[in-house]
């Protein structure tokens, strides 16, 4: 495979086997949220082994921090944005 790789800025999990994705952006992205549909992808890779079902998969999270130019506080709109996928 010649994937596209993912370095991820913060990742931690926590005793009940979520995982925390923290992502900071401080340059504009074309797309961002196929980018975190991409990581959240990748995140899950490495959860299920070989024949275990879907409903193992625990619960994921990714946290992005947006910082710059336009966006949504730096125009004097809210500054708190949910996306799910």
């Amino acid at each position: 495979m010649d994937s596209k790789g993912v370095r991820l800025d913060v990742y931690v999990e926590d005793e009940n086997e979520r995982s925390f994705n923290l992502e900071m952006q401080i340059s504009e992205v074309d797309k961002l949220e196929k980018r975190m549909r991409y990581y959240q992808g990748l995140l899950d890779l490495d959860k299920l082994k070989r024949g275990a079902r879907y409903k193992t998969l625990g619960e994921s999270y990714i946290i992005l921090f947006k910082i710059g130019e336009n966006t949504p506080a730096s125009l004097g709109g809210s500054s708190s944005r949910r996306s799910k996928f």
